[in-house]
């Protein structure tokens, strides 16, 4: 019988079995030479798996990950108002536990702690998002300098509970 039939023959739905008795094939001892394969195939796989989820995250920026970035940026809007808005405060328990679901989201991705650390620490990625954040108050009437702009966008993001009204109080 030839031997990849043999080997097929004797795997089941859930789980490989080896041959019961030591058949051999030209001279060559199928049990033996399945006993020795079955941990370097699983070892091959689990290094392939490893290395497709680095691959993911090498091909695809942090910053472009939508989840992540716009997280960052309603988390920068909702802090934006409760610093210009006297009435209204950050939620903070619910900010950190907002962010620290972004992080384990991009781990989640492939991204390991040093790439997640580093998109955290881009200055100008910051500065980047920062403006995003200034831009999109902005286009819901925030003004400059107008602590009122600030309370009136605020109330409505809570009255809309919208991610950044989820944010504030």
């Amino acid at each position: 019988m030839d031997s990849k039939l043999l080997i097929l023959n004797n795997v089941s739905a859930n789980t490989m079995s080896y041959p019961n008795n030591d058949t051999t094939v030209n001279g060559v001892s199928l049990r033996n030479e399945m006993m020795k394969k079955t941990p370097v195939i699983a070892l091959v796989a689990a290094l392939g798996l490893t290395g497709l989820a680095g691959s993911l995250s090498a091909q695809t920026p942090l910053k472009d990950v939508d989840r992540v970035r716009d997280g960052i940026i309603y988390v920068g809007m909702a802090y934006e108002i409760s610093e210009k808005c006297g009435s209204i405060r950050a939620r903070t328990f619910r900010g950190l536990n907002f962010l620290q679901s972004l992080k384990n989201h991009a781990q989640e991705l492939g991204y390991s702690n040093a790439e997640i650390d580093a998109y955290i620490n881009n200055d100008a990625e910051a500065d980047r998002l920062e403006m995003i954040a200034r831009g999109q108050l902005a286009s819901l009437g925030v003004i400059e300098g107008q602590e009122a702009t600030y309370c009136a966008v605020g109330r409505a993001q809570m009255a809309a509970n919208t991610r950044v009204g989820w944010l504030l109080r």
